[in-house]
């Protein structure tokens, strides 16, 4: 009776998904990181996800910076969303464990609380134990801040994982490593192919540091050295010269390009992208206008109904939830209920979700028959009815 019934993969009317995931390094002032959000959030119109960094050693923008706004703005957009991560606990050599404990307790007693972090360059507490190596995760050392991390609230992580490949939670296939290919760049380009193969392949054979690569998953869970488990993520950036040349301002209309777009959509895959906002962030220099105007077609894309452009953490907690959704489909006397009994979440427990946390879930229905959606018992009220979508097929979204 269930196969009358499927979980769509994205919120209506979407078919694939992007965030842009900004690192703050090179954001160095208020001032500059206002312009960003005024840029992105308002000019552009578009949701996207910051980071922040808690100490700066050349007392740039930062939590506990000398400059008293700092800590104040990145408060506020803690609170209002448009920060969502952790930049490790920001540029400190000397970094340790009362350093974590003095940053969370002030966001604790501002209120304000964040699910996801990012590994920092060089930084000694990262929690990666390859390129970005540091101690965090390793109970004993003087940079040893998991659990202390966690308990606050952290459960999504990235390390060190980024990807060429165009569109996650969608197969690896021959086509998906050709498409990394520019024949523009075709010798840096064509090297970024065979180095994805040769992860793929290391990834087959069971290496932890190329885990991601052959499942091509935008999540997967990973216990650290102090044994406790995470969900880590993925980042993607395709540049041609690598990702070390590409994660700035000035290169992100190559990583966010028509043909990028298009194959994601063609993929109905995920993509977080790597990048650095701050870096060569320049409204009037003529080599961003690619930039803007590919911007601009993203918004485009999402305005279109075709791609869901929305923050990091959206898109985590969405692809999480909707993996372990445990739910059933009944027919009775002609009308249909979907019951959501539970979302399975392997590290954090099975739990009974609130209609807030299945907004916008989508599910194809038969047309011809009445269905309701509940939690358990509880009918959730506010169902929406939706145009058939690019598949020619019925479904309701819950609102």
């Amino acid at each position: 009776m269930k196969a009358e019934v499927e979980l769509r993969k994205f919120p209506y009317p979407f078919q694939a998904a992007l965030s842009i995931c900004s690192d703050i390094d090179h954001t160095d002032s208020a001032g500059k990181f206002l312009k960003i959000q005024e840029f992105m959030n308002k000019e552009i119109g578009i949701t996207f996800t910051n980071t922040f960094f808690p100490f700066h050693e050349k007392d740039e923008f930062s939590l506990f910076s000398s400059c008293p706004d700092d800590k104040k703005i990145i408060i506020e957009h803690i609170r209002n969303g448009n920060i969502e991560a952790f930049h490790g606990y920001g540029e400190k050599d000397d970094f340790i464990r009362k350093d974590a404990q003095r940053t969370l307790a002030e966001l604790r007693k501002n209120d304000v609380f964040l699910k996801m972090w990012i590994d920092h360059a060089s930084f000694p507490g990262n929690l990666c134990k390859y390129r970005c190596f540091g101690k965090g995760d390793i109970p004993g050392q003087k940079e040893y801040h998991l659990d202390l991390t966690a308990d606050y609230g952290v459960k999504y992580i990235w390390t060190d994982s980024l990807t060429s490949i165009v569109g996650q939670d969608a197969p690896v296939t021959l086509k998906s490593i050709l498409l990394i290919i520019d024949f523009k760049h075709f010798f840096s380009s064509g090297l970024n192919a065979v180095k994805t193969v040769l992860k793929i392949i290391m990834g087959l054979l069971k290496s932890k540091k190329y885990r991601f690569f052959p499942a091509n998953k935008p999540v997967h869970i990973i216990t650290l050295r102090d044994k406790r488990k995470m969900y880590e993520f993925i980042r993607y950036n395709n540049y041609f010269k690598g990702a070390a040349a590409g994660d700035s301002f000035s290169e992100l209309y190559y990583l966010i390009s028509k043909k990028v777009l298009k194959n994601l959509i063609s993929r109905k895959a995920y993509s977080l992208v790597y990048v650095h906002l701050g870096k060569n962030f320049d409204l009037d220099q003529d080599k961003n206008r690619l930039t803007i105007q590919a911007l601009r077609n993203l918004r485009q894309e999402a305005d279109s109904g075709r791609i869901y452009v929305a923050s990091s953490l959206r898109l985590l907690d969405y692809y999480i939830k909707h993996k372990y959704l445990n739910w059933d489909y009944s027919l009775v006397n002609g009308n249909g209920c979907i019951t959501i009994k539970s979302i399975d979440d392997p590290v954090r427990g099975s739990y009974i979700p609130g209609p807030e946390d299945l907004m916008n879930f989508t599910f194809y229905v038969p047309d011809h028959v009445n269905i309701k959606i509940k939690i358990n018992q509880l009918e959730i009220k506010r169902i929406l009815k939706n145009k058939l979508d690019y598949s020619g097929k019925m479904s309701i979204s819950i609102g």
